[in-house]
């Protein structure tokens, strides 16, 4: 039996939505990504990997932290 490998060099199309997921006549579909955690999807084809954050200096004893409030741990935002 022979089996067929498709090497895709090009992620331009970015993450998809899932009601996209069974167009495989798509060209977005050919090209796009489920998930893309971490990593940059860039027009000339590669994925990059995502910079982090960088440390600048320790936070103050009266520095306060925002976010976003949530009735329990299970509501979605």
């Amino acid at each position: 039996m022979v089996s067929v490998r498709t090497i895709f060099t090009g992620w331009f199309a970015g993450e998809i939505s899932p009601f996209l997921s069974g167009r495989v006549d798509s060209e977005q579909y050919r090209y796009g990504l489920a998930t893309c955690e971490n990593w940059i999807p860039t027009i000339e084809g590669p994925l990059v990997k995502r910079t982090g954050f960088a440390m600048i200096r320790e936070a103050a004893a009266t520095s306060a932290w925002l976010t976003a409030f949530r009735r329990n741990v299970r509501q979605v935002i």
